[in-house]
């Protein structure tokens, strides 16, 4: 009788938790966006654009300002792995595409599948969380970027990402040999993945976890935490910024809107290129590193030197693997003439980053834009 009275009272423990979980996360949402900072900034226009495999992917377009010098090509931004568009844009002031279209260029916020407002995996939709890293590079981009030049009426775009942002640039202008692609700027993008190793030992739990449960449900754990104004794993903390240049505000912020669920399939592909320290596609039969010769465009390599998840060692192949005439290779930090020390996030969102990080952007592409 007692064992069966304990196993009772673990099912209901674990069936109350489950459901306190589920209710904070959609009061987490509900209560920070409308008492924390109210209505989100708007976009200039809002866009879905389809897959050949029926995805619909969310882009937000940012016209450039009226009273600036016009660019002649706009400029695609991409965020990283189990993010969105809003972790570049954030705020007016923490969006770098306010700050580019204040220099006259066209933005677009790319949102690539599954994230954002874009097509959400359920049954009744017949999507499920089985896509890979490799979709991203034949379906996603080509879609985004083809979309984009249509409507602008324009041959080739620049393209900004983070991290996974730039990776699946690199595969893409390697493969089809920089198809509609005006210039590149890789921020925190890696190609080499020796990671320390007590975050290599969370990426293997996590990615058992995805195989299990077919996806890593980061965004119901980022509301749940968002109130608190910070990671509660440290070596979460440790690996995604430097907080010195996070106000918990702005993550809670980032925590609330920016984070979205993770892929079985990326997470396996990542766990993979972690574990065999190669860059190649799911079924090995594309080295991306090795096609990353075919890459000739403009291209500006950003790094921070705090970055544990994409450390300059780790982005620097990247730089001798392409063939472009133009490229740099700069590490934001004190020691190098800038105002902070740069962790992974915080490049593009941090407090700071306004004033170091995007002039690089800015600069590189207003150079590369005739």
């Amino acid at each position: 009788m007692k064992s069966s009275a304990l196993k009772v009272r673990k099912i209901s423990t674990i069936t109350v938790t489950l459901f306190c979980l589920g209710i904070g996360s959609i009061v987490s949402e509900s209560c920070i966006s409308t008492s924390l900072w109210g209505q989100r900034h708007k976009s200039d226009e809002f866009h879905l654009v389809q897959t050949p495999s029926g995805w619909e992917l969310a882009l937000y377009r940012y016209f450039p300002d009226p009273d600036t010098p016009q660019r002649n090509h706009p400029v695609l931004i991409c965020h990283g792995i189990s993010s969105n568009k809003w972790s570049w844009d954030l705020e007016p002031e923490h969006s770098i595409a306010f700050y580019l279209k204040s220099k006259g260029f066209e933005v677009w916020m790319v949102n690539l599948r599954g994230a954002d407002r874009g097509t959400k995996p359920s049954l009744l939709k017949g999507k499920t969380y089985n896509f890979t890293f490799d979709d991203y590079v034949n379906e996603d981009l080509p879609a985004v970027i083809d979309y984009v030049t249509e409507r602008t009426g324009v041959d080739a775009v620049h393209w900004v990402g983070h991290s996974m942002g730039t990776m699946v640039m690199y595969a893409y202008a390697g493969v089809y040999k920089n198809r509609k692609i005006q210039s590149i700027v890789s921020v925190a993008s890696p190609v080499s993945f020796d990671i320390p190793a007590r975050l290599w030992k969370l990426v293997k739990k996590y990615s058992t976890v995805a195989h299990g449960f077919r996806f890593i449900p980061s965004r119901p754990a980022a509301l749940i935490a968002a109130p608190l104004g910070e990671v509660p794993l440290q070596a979460f903390d440790f690996a995604i910024w430097n907080p010195g240049n996070l106000t918990p505000r702005l993550i809670r912020k980032l925590m609330t809107l920016a984070v979205d669920n993770i892929s079985g399939g990326v997470i396996q592909q990542f766990a993979a290129f972690i574990r065999t320290g190669r860059f190649l596609s799911l079924d090995g039969s594309v080295d991306y590193l090795k096609q990353m010769k075919n890459i000739t465009v403009p291209i500006l390599f950003i790094a921070g030197n705090l970055d544990n998840l994409a450390p300059p060692h780790n982005i620097k192949p990247a730089y001798d693997a392409v063939a472009s005439q133009e490229k740099r290779f700069t590490v934001v930090s004190e020691a190098t003439g800038f105002s902070s020390d740069y962790g992974h996030v915080d490049l593009i969102i941090g407090d700071p980053a306004e004033k170091d990080v995007y002039p690089l952007i800015d600069r590189w592409l207003e150079e590369h834009d005739e």
